[in-house]
């Protein structure tokens, strides 16, 4: 037991184990929709709640992001797993677009995104409840560009969203992701519901053409890719 005890403690999981189990007792039976519906409740609280340090991360995490669009030509959005709209308000404040999607998982999670993104006089931006693995609904190239910000490292197989955001983009997909490439891949190492990807190999996998690759803060990776296929279609309405 104090072997066991040690190593979890070198990998830095005890405590995000010992915490998720008391306060989310179901997260050793990890369901993605299930577990994000339920801490979606609290999720704001939480982020609120984070120390100096991980403030700073945060700040820098989006001013690279704002940085990386604001070199791309589009003008309709489609965040998956939005959350409380963080991102989405980043696009919004800096960008004139024609339409800004997020889908999200929790109602609790798209209830504070409407307030923060004030919805009541913005006819452009629309949010959604729904999985971000069920992405039929929408019709093939509807956006300019699609993107996950830690989102996909909470997936155990991203592949399939990866190829419904190569579907569904007209031209360019952006993931901002965790990724440690000292640990093994594909499995969740950090918390049970945290799973570490090589984002590359996958783009790669996929046949996505990576336009850009680059660390963002500590093990935190954002790559660029546009979708082989060129075909034109029409926005999303």
């Amino acid at each position: 037991m104090i072997r066991r005890l040690r190593r979890l403690a070198q990998f830095s999981r005890l405590f995000p184990r010992l915490r998720s189990r008391l306060e989310y007792p179901d997260c050793d039976k990890y369901v993605n929709e299930t577990y994000w519906q339920q801490r979606g409740r609290k999720y704001l609280e939480e982020f609120a709640e984070h120390g100096e340090g991980t403030k700073v991360a945060f700040a820098k995490q989006e001013s690279v992001f704002l940085d990386v669009v604001k070199t791309l030509e589009f003008k309709s959005v489609l965040e998956l797993g939005c959350g409380f709209g963080r991102m989405l308000k980043l696009l919004d404040d800096n960008f004139r677009l024609h339409q800004i999607w997020g889908i999200d998982v929790s109602e609790h999670q798209l209830g504070n995104a409407t307030r923060l993104l004030n919805l009541a006089d913005k006819s452009y931006i629309f949010l959604q409840q729904g999985n971000i693995s069920e992405l039929d609904w929408i019709p093939e190239h509807s956006f300019d560009l699609a993107y996950t910000s830690e989102v996909l490292m909470h997936v155990s197989d991203p592949e399939g969203i990866l190829r419904s955001m190569q579907r569904i983009t007209r031209k360019y997909i952006l993931i901002l992701e965790w990724q440690d490439l000292t640990l093994p891949f594909g499995v969740s190492l950090v918390a049970p519901w945290c799973f570490n990807h090589n984002y590359r190999q996958l783009c790669e996998k996929v046949g996505l053409v990576i336009l850009d690759a680059k660390s963002v803060v500590e093990k935190q990776i954002m790559i660029v890719a546009q979708a082989t296929s060129r075909n034109n279609g029409s926005p999303l309405t």
